[in-house]
């Protein structure tokens, strides 16, 4: 089965775009905000990260998800005037976005047991400066997971155990975008929490795309 999960948020913090721009660039520090991320490991590769993962399925079971995760930094550009609650973003004003792509691998060997798993993650962090000490972060994450139905759910209706899985995903993306904010926001005074977030799941495709590395399994 293959399940895609997203989520989404925003923030309004009251700290100058550079220093925040900063602070969201320390990818092992943002990382340990999201409530399911047991580990954070550079890998040989630059700006290639190792994600450990512990979420339960729906009997309480533990599953461990392994991702690999390129981050990249851009300088960006408004292209037009842009309104954000009383503030406007104009154009030719400078921000920044941090990108997290997918880095495929090729696992040497075999997973270490039946609920552990290679999955697929991206996402990224846009960052706009509203004025000289106001700066909009906008948070987005989707990601996809191919693994084998336990025994005990494949005697479910098909129906019935998609409506399981979507439910089951869809809470835990609205946990990360929850959880993730909120440290953000603990770090900088007068945070102001800007769009509800959001949190969703569907069985189906993602599309992803990097290239490829082969990268030995950790223990």
């Amino acid at each position: 089965m293959e399940i895609v999960g997203m989520c989404r948020g925003e923030l309004m913090l009251r700290s100058p775009m550079p220093v925040v721009f900063a602070y969201l660039s320390d990818h092992p520090k943002i990382l340990s905000f999201n409530p399911f991320c047991k580990r954070v490991t550079p890998t040989e590769r630059e700006n290639v990260y190792r994600w450990d993962f512990e979420v339960a399925d729906p009997q309480g079971h533990p599953i461990r998800l392994i991702f690999f995760v390129e981050q990249a930094l851009r300088e960006t550009v408004e292209p037009a005037d842009m309104r954000i609650g009383h503030h406007v973003v104009p154009q030719g004003e400078r921000g920044g976005k941090i990108i997290w792509r997918d880095f495929p691998v090729v696992i040497d060997g075999k997973m270490p047991d039946d609920h552990t798993f290679v999955g697929k993650a991206a996402g990224e962090m846009d960052v706009k400066r509203c004025g000289e000490s106001e700066t909009l972060v906008g948070v987005r994450m989707r990601i996809e997971i191919e693994f084998d139905v336990p025994r005990l759910f494949k005697l479910l209706p098909e129906p019935i155990l998609k409506k399981i899985s979507e439910a089951t995903m869809t809470l835990a993306m609205q946990q990360v975008s929850n959880q993730m904010l909120k440290n953000i926001s603990r770090d900088f005074n007068f945070s102001v929490l800007g769009n509800a977030n959001f949190g969703s799941a569907s069985i189906g495709n993602a599309n992803f795309g990097s290239t490829n590395l082969t990268v030995s399994k950790s223990n």
